[in-house]
């Protein structure tokens, strides 16, 4: 998911109030946006609080009573972005929400790409190279791409790792030409 620079400011605050009143809870944290963002997603109840029809304080009552064991920060912050228009970025704000809580904790994400599935034992291999080149957490997502013919291709935040086949290949046709 494409995370605007709207929604991570949204994102950073509330990541701020749960620094400051969450006691270090920041999965808690996660799981109950989470929670919000997945109800939210739904198309009736999103257009629904987008809908000019209801009044911001009808919108307020639909959510206290749809979330009623809801933080107060949660519902501050729903109020806001109905209030604002833009409770259509709360998937985002959660999104962006899990990176700032990652980088606290000391952790990333790594895109790993291969032609066929891999199994448990590279997964972890590739895991704990990462690990160790990076410092940090290192969190695996798999996915396949048969065009990539063999090998790997690794996404490890804004750098990429280009050891598939298909990139060899290429590289040895223009070092030939």
């Amino acid at each position: 998911m494409r995370v605007t620079g709207l929604a991570r400011r949204y994102a950073k605050a509330v990541f701020d109030v749960a620094q400051e009143h969450g006691r270090g809870e920041p999965e808690n944290w996660q799981a109950q946006l989470h929670g919000l963002a997945a109800t939210l997603s739904d198309a009736a109840l999103l257009e629904s609080l987008r809908s000019p029809r209801l009044t911001d304080e009808q919108k307020a009552r639909a959510v206290e009573s749809s979330f009623p064991g809801l933080r107060p920060e949660f519902r501050n912050l729903v109020h806001l972005l109905v209030a604002r228009h833009r409770i259509q970025l709360l998937g985002q704000i959660s999104a962006a929400f899990d990176e700032y809580v990652d980088e606290m904790l000391g952790r990333t994400h790594a895109d790993v790409v291969s032609a066929r599935p891999l199994g448990r034992e590279e997964l972890t291999l590739i895991q704990d190279t990462l690990n160790r080149r990076t410092g940090l957490e290192v969190r695996v997502r798999s996915s396949i791409d048969e065009n990539i013919i063999g090998g790997v291709v690794i996404r490890l935040g804004d750098q990429l790792i280009d050891a598939s086949v298909v990139t060899r290949l290429e590289r040895l046709r223009q070092q030939l030409a």
